[in-house]
């Protein structure tokens, strides 16, 4: 289960919290690339002086991705490189973009089909992403599947 952050050939990549900025930061040179997603929910519950967050409802705030607290992005790898999952702001169905190790964005998918929250988690291979009816359970099912290549269910 993947809270908005992954480590792919070398280098940690992360959502900035209340921000569209996806990082890239490379781990062994301490350099950092920025990548602003544009309109990518992000809009939460404001945070405490202590760092914890105010309680708020769902009107105040964007919905989190996988209906997860705090939660707008995810990324995933396969044999084809990395992808960021995410929601669009004021939308309510999940996005993927295909993103090159430079950050460049080379390709979006709006996946109308998958609402952002009917889905506990989901992962990406050869190109096919599923979609996971729980993130808790052992024996969960997969309850979703889009060819991104294809662009068929």
């Amino acid at each position: 289960m993947n809270r908005g952050n992954i480590i792919y050939n070398g280098s940690y990549y992360y959502h900035r919290h209340g921000s569209s900025i996806l990082v890239k930061y490379d781990l062994e040179s301490t350099y950092q690339i920025q990548k602003d997603l544009g309109d990518i929910s992000f809009l939460d519950c404001s945070r405490k002086q202590d760092h914890t967050f105010e309680h708020c409802n769902e009107t105040e705030r964007d919905i989190w991705l996988y209906n997860r607290p705090h939660n707008y992005v995810d990324y995933a790898t396969d044999e084809n490189g990395l992808w960021a999952v995410y929601v669009r702001s004021r939308m309510q169905h999940i996005t993927v973009s295909k993103i090159e190790p430079d950050m460049y964005v080379v390709r979006t998918w709006d996946i109308y089909e998958l609402n952002a929250t009917a889905v506990a988690d989901t992962f990406i291979m050869c190109g096919v992403l599923y979609g996971l009816k729980s993130a808790v359970d052992r024996d969960t099912v997969i309850n979703f599947a889009y060819d991104l290549y294809r662009q068929v269910e």
